[in-house]
């Protein structure tokens, strides 16, 4: 009787351990999603602070005799950039939400050729801030053609190519966002 105690023991400490080191490892796992996360975040957050920066760097540096337009953009682009950030940070509490059926993320048929031209508006600032020639380049065959996205989502990932672009080519080259049919 006591073999057979010793032997159930023995196979509980040893399925308490096997669940242990299961909890372990995805409780690792579990923290390193959270610190991919986060380090997405970061950068996708970086890119909306940029153009509030030039935007106001436009505004601090303007002429006083150009202010008046060149307020007027770089105020328009400060409250684009501030309305993508509020919109991502929604985004977070979206993805966040992802594993509850209650919040599955909304997908819409945007025009691609206006989505392009968005991202482009978007984005100008940063690229021409960086002293680099920019344009939008969508192919004539794209402008009435349509996408199904999510387009904040997509947005982002945009930015934060356009944002790579910029800090990670050489000085001067040129930026071109663009849509073409592969």
């Amino acid at each position: 009787a006591n073999n057979s105690e010793i032997g159930a023991l023995s196979r509980a400490f040893q399925e308490l351990h096997r669940r242990l080191k299961h909890e372990s490892s995805q409780r690792m796992r579990l923290e390193e999603q959270r610190d991919d996360m986060t380090n997405m975040l970061v950068h996708d957050l970086k890119h909306p602070l940029t153009v509030l920066r030039m935007a106001l760097a436009i505004l601090n540096d303007a002429p006083a005799s150009s202010r008046g337009r060149q307020q007027a953009t770089a105020l328009s682009l400060a409250a684009r950039s501030s309305i993508r950030m509020e919109a991502m940070i929604d985004g977070v509490l979206q993805v966040a939400r992802l594993d509850h059926a209650e919040a599955p993320p909304t997908f819409e048929r945007t025009p691609i050729s206006q989505f392009m031209e968005n991202c482009a508006s978007e984005n100008e600032v940063v690229v021409t801030g960086s002293g680099r020639p920019w344009r939008l380049e969508v192919a004539p065959e794209l402008s009435e053609r349509r996408m199904f996205s999510h387009p904040m989502l997509l947005r982002r990932l945009v930015g934060n190519l356009v944002l790579n672009a910029v800090d990670h080519s050489p000085e001067g080259t040129p930026v071109t966002l663009g849509a073409r049919r592969s």
